[in-house]
């Protein structure tokens, strides 16, 4: 019935289904960011080991979406999206294996071997960024790692220490393109 796309400001994406078999009533299901997901969730759907289950998942390099369903009321496909996407039921993860191809680890090996420093930046989670980085020895376990939050620069010294930042995750899409303006 209706859709709502993906926006990397909601980090989310969410569709209004019309299923006659199911009571004649519409579903709305939500895929996402799980820190979005669980935030939109009602709390009773939500397991006590979410958060672990989310991180396991994340250190071994998955990128994890979250998704979730509610049951809407008549008139739900004129409502507007902040209004359908609350008190939802989680259901579960989808969990994605990106492999790094041979040719990128070769490559990474040649740059590093270069004394070229390598940079990432994703929307992903830290942790499966983390373990990226590993994977193609952007970074070793010798390298001490600090997982923050860095406000938005607003001067030279706060943009200098994001320059020397080797992995940026989840960083809002306008830092991400001005990372080296």
């Amino acid at each position: 019935i209706k859709k709502f796309e993906f926006s990397s400001e909601v980090q989310r994406m969410s569709v209004l289904c019309s299923c006659p078999e199911y009571d004649k009533k519409n579903i709305l299901f939500m895929k996402g960011a799980p820190e979005v997901v669980k935030g939109l969730a009602l709390g009773s759907s939500i397991p006590d080991n979410y958060d672990g289950v989310l991180e396991d998942f994340a250190v071994k390099g998955y990128r994890v979406l979250a998704i979730a369903y509610k049951e809407c009321p008549d008139g739900s496909e004129v409502m507007l999206r902040k209004d359908l996407e609350d008190e939802l039921n989680f259901l579960g993860f989808i969990l994605l294996d990106n492999k790094l191809k041979a040719e990128s680890l070769e490559t990474f090996n040649h740059l590093n071997n270069a004394g070229i420093s390598c940079k990432m930046v994703t929307g992903d989670n830290a942790l499966t960024a983390l373990s990226k980085a590993k994977e193609c020895n952007m970074i070793t376990d010798e390298k001490e790692i600090y997982i923050c939050d860095v406000e938005e620069a607003t001067n030279f010294t706060e943009k200098t220490l994001r320059m020397k930042k080797e992995i940026l995750a989840k960083d809002a899409p306008n830092e991400k393109s001005d990372l080296y303006s």
